[in-house]
């Protein structure tokens, strides 16, 4: 499935796990998978959080939660995200929670941020959004156009970030994200993305 989505930024068109004929991986990327396609304006570099190391809180106790799966194709997913022909001046970072919706109150917006090996920390604006095949609202964090050089250059140096949002609900999420084989990953977006 195919979903197109109007951002105020962007139109980022995401490929969904679905489509595995679309799926283009570069192996000696651990843990980032590149996608593309001849017909779309982007390429993205995707990587999903590690399980074991995320965590979800509310009301400041460990809490299980189901935020959608592949086989939903809505997942929780980083991506950075490449213009083709814009090289490697392009790039920004997206953040899906999946099927969860962020907060929009005003005082969890602090919250929503990547940190990059617990001590660099950007912060990350969100938009929920109604995606119009689904009439489902998705939530997007990202990047803001300032930062995207910044959040880019502290993953290419880093070896773990961590994204941190908030739900409608009021849960707060730790996505836990290796870098390592990303500076590698970029490097290949930006080639094959032209």
């Amino acid at each position: 499935m195919m979903c197109l989505i109007q951002f105020n930024r962007v139109i980022l068109v995401t490929i969904l796990f679905l489509f595995p004929s679309l799926r283009v991986f570069a192996q000696e990327n651990v843990g980032w998978n590149i996608y593309y396609n001849d017909y779309d304006p982007n390429c993205w570099l995707v990587s999903l959080p590690d399980p074991m190391k995320s965590k979800n809180y509310k009301d400041g106790l460990l809490k299980s939660v189901r935020r959608g799966s592949e086989d939903d194709g809505v997942i929780t997913a980083l991506y950075v995200v490449a213009k083709k022909g814009g090289g490697p001046n392009s790039l920004y970072l997206a953040f899906t929670g999946g099927s969860y919706g962020f907060s929009e109150k005003k005082e969890d917006q602090n919250s929503f941020q990547i940190k990059i090996d617990n001590f660099e920390k950007i912060p990350l604006f969100i938009e929920n959004v109604l995606d119009t095949d689904t009439k489902k609202t998705r939530s997007w964090a990202f990047s803001y156009p300032k930062d995207d050089q910044i959040v880019i250059d502290a993953m290419k140096r880093g070896s773990a970030a961590t994204v941190t949002s908030v739900s409608k609900r009021g849960t707060f999420s730790e996505d836990y994200f290796s870098l390592v084989g990303f500076s590698a990953a970029l490097t290949d977006l930006v080639a094959r993305c032209k």
